[in-house]
């Protein structure tokens, strides 16, 4: 996670560390930036359409390979 002012995508390793026991880190040099938040309801309208367990079951290839 990162506030707004900062911007992972221009960093070339970053330090992560743990949320408790923030002795315990390592640093990242080879990481994707992914917006993980988004709008749900916007002045009383529902933005976020929730996916289909087809969608869902779609997105994790290691369960498709389990189950099927």
């Amino acid at each position: 996670m990162a506030l707004d002012n900062e911007n992972p995508q221009e960093e070339k390793r970053l330090n992560m560390f743990h949320a408790v026991h923030t002795y315990i880190s390592k640093f990242v040099n080879n990481f994707t930036v992914k917006e993980l938040q988004q709008d749900i309801v916007v002045n009383g309208s529902i933005l976020y359409k929730e996916p289909t367990l087809k969608e869902i079951h779609g997105s994790s290839p290691k369960v498709e390979d389990d189950f099927c």
